[in-house]
């Protein structure tokens, strides 16, 4: 069974993120529609669990990130030439990245079995061979489930246009894995316009062979009876069947000349028709309330580049120096009491299967102690990885968001010196994202943290961002701590958001800076007086986490 692809916080953001930042290409998910400007994908938000939407996501951005690196947007590629580049663009890539290869035949199963897609019809006689081109191209080069459409196809225009058109048609598609450079799919498409321009008539059936089966058609669907007789101009008050063919055919081979090749082409433009397919199932998630609006990450620049000297200048400025200061001795006290836990030692016993060699020494005392067996414990690996959330919205005067970046700054730089202990910090909103002050596992940098307060409160968004970075991170605890000075945005989504965290395993606990608001959402959580008590109770939190809460589990 096909494991699901998001059945945890942001696992399609960061599988859809992960795979653009592989190919080189950008990628963002947001609003409701499915597209790309030739140099950005962008994918609507989409139910976390809707496996097929995930797997067509996947297709999409593998099929358009070819676009980006291959095509030429510039370029005129003519009608044809087009869909011949839609196998090109795709045989390069899949050279590329092979995974590529098993997204997109994943993809076109699912647009060829639940969607119709790719089959042209009778009624629009361009479409069968637009069809029969992309279904021929992509079983023949790529290896996607096509070949019957393919065949299908064939067989329908070879009723339609006739043999002699049919047979230099298949012979321009069996060249399309010759196509190695743009160049090669512009010469193919100009040579099958060429052939649509001026194509050869169908053949015409022998006359005698026709008059020679008892005066009667050949053809046994169609019931005409021939006349018996024909002058040598050939005039007959009835045409035979074979003649009433070639007649439609002739007809079929010019009305393509005037066909709309944009409407021949709706059924097997790859691009558009998962748009559209992604498009409705964001629609049908926004209907039933089940999508998950996470917010894309952004990185500041302001003073991020400037060597260590500035960095201790812009230290001193923002007041880290005297943040670290006021705090040094319960960070001490948080590393030295951490240490303690994860160091304690288990006690030998009497009974048992195995003997703990450092207990030995016991049964040659003068008072013999029998308590030499190795008791035995799970050992739990107690690495815990921790989000800090810093509330930037307008409400956070310079003084709140000056404190509220000094407790940020001095609790991240004290939490990667801990044994086992990871954590990454970000504030809110920045625009409609996240701004990530520091990733997990690097030495917090002063140039990133200079940043200022606007805009609203989006909590909900925060959360799921936070979830997004933990429910992929191996350590077996996750935290993640907000820190704000007044209520969310929307509320109730951000009680949805704390309960999606704690289901996927994440602990939530909450600092308000002069506002109990936050206690309506998040018990778990503490109020500050005095903006000056932030710093030390965003450690002191992290001490009864960390801490208190490893030995209760």
């Amino acid at each position: 069974m096909t494991p699901r692809i998001s059945t945890v916080i942001g696992g399609l953001r960061i599988a859809m993120q992960a795979l653009g930042a592989k190919m080189g290409v950008t990628l963002r998910i947001e609003g409701d529609q499915a597209y790309t400007n030739g140099t950005e994908i962008i994918i609507p938000t989409l139910p976390p669990d809707d496996h097929k939407a995930a797997l067509l996501a996947r297709g999409y951005v593998d099929h358009e990130a070819a676009h980006v690196r291959h095509s030429d947007f510039g370029r005129d590629m003519g009608t044809w030439g087009e869909l011949i580049e839609e196998v090109y663009i795709e045989k390069k890539q899949c050279a590329d990245y092979p995974g590529c290869a098993v997204n997109l035949r994943d993809m076109i199963a699912i647009l060829k079995h639940e969607n119709g897609s790719f089959r042209g019809t009778k009624s629009q006689p361009m479409s069968l061979l637009t069809s029969w081109l992309i279904c021929r191209g992509r079983a023949a080069v790529l290896g996607q489930p096509l070949g019957d459409f393919a065949s299908e196809m064939e067989t329908w225009s070879r009723q339609t246009f006739g043999d002699p058109f049919c047979d230099r048609f298949a012979d321009c598609v069996a060249r399309i894995d010759t196509c190695n450079t743009l160049n090669d799919c512009v010469n193919l498409g100009n040579e099958i316009e060429a052939l649509i321009t001026n194509p050869p008539p169908p053949r015409q059936k022998d006359k005698r062979q026709e008059s020679g089966k008892n005066n009667q058609s050949t053809d046994a669907g169609n019931g005409d009876n021939p006349s018996p007789g024909r002058s040598e101009s050939g005039d007959s008050s009835v045409d035979s069947p074979g003649t009433t063919a070639n007649t439609k055919q002739k007809d079929n081979l010019e009305k393509l000349r005037t066909t709309d090749f944009g409407k021949a082409t709706q059924n097997v433009d790859l691009g558009k028709i998962v748009a559209q397919i992604l498009g409705k199932e964001h629609n049908k998630g926004e209907r039933t309330g089940n999508l998950e609006e996470i917010p894309d990450t952004h990185y500041p620049s302001v003073g991020a580049s400037s060597g260590a000297g500035d960095q201790r200048r812009i230290e001193g400025e923002m007041g880290f120096d005297d943040a670290r200061r006021k705090t040094s001795r319960m960070r001490s006290q948080l590393a030295g009491l951490l240490q303690a836990v994860r160091l304690q030692q288990c006690n030998a016993k009497r009974a048992g299967h195995r003997i703990d060699s450092r207990s030995i020494y016991r049964v040659a005392c003068q008072t013999p102690d029998n308590r030499i067996f190795a008791a035995r414990r799970d050992k739990q690996d107690d690495n815990t990885a921790i989000v800090l959330l810093t509330d930037r919205s307008g409400s956070m005067n310079p003084e709140k968001m000056s404190v509220a970046l000094q407790a940020t700054f001095v609790t991240a730089e004290a939490l990667e010196l801990l044994p086992g202990v990871t954590c990454v910090a970000g504030a809110f909103p920045w625009g409609r994202g996240m701004v990530e002050l520091k990733a997990f596992g690097a030495k917090p940098r002063a140039g990133f943290f200079n940043i200022g307060s606007s805009g609203g409160t989006p909590m909900a968004e925060a959360l799921l961002w936070a979830g997004m970075l933990l429910t992929h991170r191996p350590e077996r605890r996750k935290i993640v701590i907000p820190m704000t000075d007044g209520s969310p945005d929307d509320i109730g989504k951000t009680r949805k958001a704390v309960e999606r965290l704690k289901e996927c395993g994440i602990e939530v606990y909450g600092i308000g800076i002069l506002d109990s608001s936050i206690l309506n959402w998040l018990r778990e959580s503490s109020v500050i007086k005095q903006i000056d008590e932030l710093p030390a109770a965003l450690i002191g939190l992290l001490k009864e986490a960390l801490i208190t809460k490893r030995k209760v589990a």
